[in-house]
């Protein structure tokens, strides 16, 4: 059974940046390349007609606190200075068969990361019933980004489930050679969310800052 949440996500992919697309952190002369891709969890820019204010991984309370900057800080204290790359996906997701959609993204690319974490989705119409076909797209998507010889690739599944892609996202996963992170269980669980902390509800059913880190606790368990 599907997560309810994705069936009434309100929360749209389009416009969900109004800025640059792929933006840079960290310390640009490091060798450690650490490459995150995904939606309004990964990052969503200040909408306030739904009530959302920064600039961010949606909804967590801070910057510092939403999943991509919690797992920055730990690899940056595990292994020294990083430098991390994040690319906000949300467009493609509307229109994954779009080949030119991925090309708007060449500075991700062109990053040569050699740790990918792959955390997207959500925003994949809900009318999407062929998981072989939807699984090339994602196979194709990861690819394009995986330029560096031996990088690493994370793969999530949804935070809030849906067979069919998730299965696409699984089939694509094992094809590149993934590392699977399990996050759905997360969605399952309220506490997970930012419930009552936004009167809009397709916001506050995004990962709170427990949610948050949780997600980066799943990720860092896998490097």
């Amino acid at each position: 059974m599907n997560n309810v949440d994705f069936e009434r996500n309100t929360v749209p992919s389009a416009e969900q940046i109004k800025n640059e697309r792929v933006t840079f952190g960290g310390d640009p002369e490091a060798s450690f390349r650490v490459l995150f891709i995904g939606n309004s969890i990964t990052r969503h820019s200040i909408k306030p007609e739904i009530g959302w204010m920064r600039d961010c991984g949606m909804a967590a309370s801070s910057i510092e606190k939403d999943y991509v900057h919690l797992t920055a800080a730990e690899l940056e204290r595990r292994y020294g200075k990083i430098c991390f790359c994040v690319a906000q996906l949300a467009e493609w997701e509307g229109h994954t068969e779009d080949p030119g959609v991925l090309e708007r993204f060449f500075e991700a690319r062109d990053f040569g990361a050699d740790l990918i974490i792959i955390r997207i989705g959500e925003n994949i119409p809900k009318t999407v019933t062929d998981a072989d076909k939807l699984s090339i797209a994602f196979e194709k998507m990861i690819r394009y980004f995986a330029v560096r010889k031996n990088c690493k690739i994370l793969v999530t599944d949804l935070f809030w489930h849906h067979a069919v892609i998730d299965d696409a996202i699984e089939k694509a996963r094992v094809r590149v050679g993934g590392i699977p992170v399990r996050i759905g269980d997360l969605g399952e669980d309220d506490s997970m969310k930012a419930i009552g902390e936004y009167e809009h509800q397709g916001v506050s059913h995004h990962p709170g800052d427990r949610g948050m880190r949780y997600i980066a606790d799943r990720i860092l368990e896998k490097i």
